[in-house]
């Protein structure tokens, strides 16, 4: 009885659910996600179902490799990407970086992914992670002196990437959100 009717949420405006997801959102977000070889899909799919739904925003699945081959996470499962980073709009509101294993770990020492995201991070309002995607946006040097979360096993590493870390769920740090395991997406 508490809960909208699924018609009501359907018809309403743009203006409307923009006011109802906050301030700052105007309908024109340029949304950057991540994708890498190795990336956890569930890390990437909870985000994405949000981020893609935004009225009016356009999201960007952006790959880490020279083409637009489907991107195969850490249990197999690829994704098609939609722009390659060399592509990639400068300007973007928001970059998702989301996390995985060893996956992981190769991105945050790729050069050209750190510098495509320290890059586009200059100029975003959100820079945001889920699980260990955090390290990869320490590694780019977006942490120093925030705090951050990341999946439990990868937690003390945030330290020594300039960050402290934080044991919630989620933690905002100024315009930088991360999540801590898959869960919080």
């Amino acid at each position: 009885a508490g809960l909208p009717r699924t018609a009501a949420a359907e018809s309403m405006t743009q203006e409307e659910v923009i006011a109802l997801l906050g301030p700052g959102l105007s309908g024109r977000e340029q949304i950057g996600m991540m994708i890498y070889p190795g990336f956890t899909a569930l890390d990437f799919a909870g985000p994405y179902h949000f981020l893609a739904g935004l009225p009016g925003a356009t999201t960007h699945i952006i790959t880490t490799q020279n083409d637009l081959t489907p991107v195969p996470s850490d249990l197999g499962m690829a994704i098609q990407p939609t722009i390659t980073m060399a592509n990639a709009p400068r300007d973007l509101t928001l970059i998702f970086v989301p996390g995985g294993t060893a996956g992981t770990l190769a991105a945050a020492r790729d050069e050209r992914v750190l510098d495509f995201v320290a890059d586009r991070a200059q100029r975003a309002q959100h820079i945001t992670s889920v699980c260990t995607g955090s390290l990869v946006l320490g590694a780019a040097g977006l942490l120093r002196g925030k705090r951050a979360t990341s999946h439990w096993a990868a937690l003390d590493a945030l330290a020594a990437l300039g960050a402290t870390p934080v044991r919630d769920r989620i933690v905002r740090d100024g315009n930088v959100i991360t999540g801590a395991g898959v869960s919080a997406g």
